[in-house]
């Protein structure tokens, strides 16, 4: 299969499924330039479960060295059309859209809260260009092998292309790790997302 069929089957099995779980952490690294060179290390255990036509929850929490009921907290659930969130630092948020609720999570936790969430229901997000999509060969993700694709996402909203790379089941297209490197004023970015527990129903 080259790139694109992988995508394609891909985008297909998130759009099939009748039911999805994930649990993850997202590790990003910011990298700020300068005569001091300083890079800042954060981590952000998510998880999402979704159930169609219209149940769905995701949620991501702040890593610190205390207790994880101390985390910063964040939830997006939404049941029969009805979308709620909650932040444990100000609670619940006025009413809105899943896709607006999750872009606002999208600093805090990395790309998992608009990714897959976008794959398992596109209606409900504004869909970009096509990336620029190139397969890298099989590598494995803990247990699972996974086809690794290098991909070129148009960032309309910073008007530059941002690369990415995902490494997806051979045996199920379930995306099992996503790494992505952004590059904005003085300061670089990358993040590494792992959900090494997908599954879709």
């Amino acid at each position: 299969m080259n790139g694109q069929d992988i995508l394609t089957a891909t985008r297909g099995t998130y759009l099939k499924c009748a039911s999805y779980r994930d649990a993850g952490d997202t590790v990003s690294v910011i990298i700020h330039d300068g005569p001091q060179p300083r890079r800042r290390t954060t981590s952000h255990p998510f998880s999402t479960w979704f159930l169609r036509p219209n149940r769905f929850r995701f949620e991501v929490a702040a890593r610190t060295i205390g207790a994880s009921i101390e985390w910063l907290r964040y939830v997006v659930w939404e049941r029969e059309d009805a979308t709620r969130a909650w932040c444990s630092l100000n609670g619940e948020q006025e009413a809105g859209d899943v896709s607006r609720h999750l872009a606002g999570t999208v600093g805090f936790s990395g790309m998992p809260a608009e990714r897959v969430p976008c794959l398992l229901m596109p209606a409900r997000f504004e869909q970009g260009g096509a990336p620029g999509v190139v397969a890298e060969g099989i590598e494995s993700v803990g247990d699972v092998l996974c086809h690794k694709l290098s991909l070129a996402w148009p960032a309309v909203d910073i008007g530059i292309v941002r690369p990415a790379t995902w490494w997806v089941g051979t045996q199920d297209f379930l995306i099992r790790r996503e790494f992505n490197v952004l590059e904005l004023g003085g300061e670089r970015g990358k993040t590494n997302a792992c959900a090494g527990n997908a599954i879709a129903a």
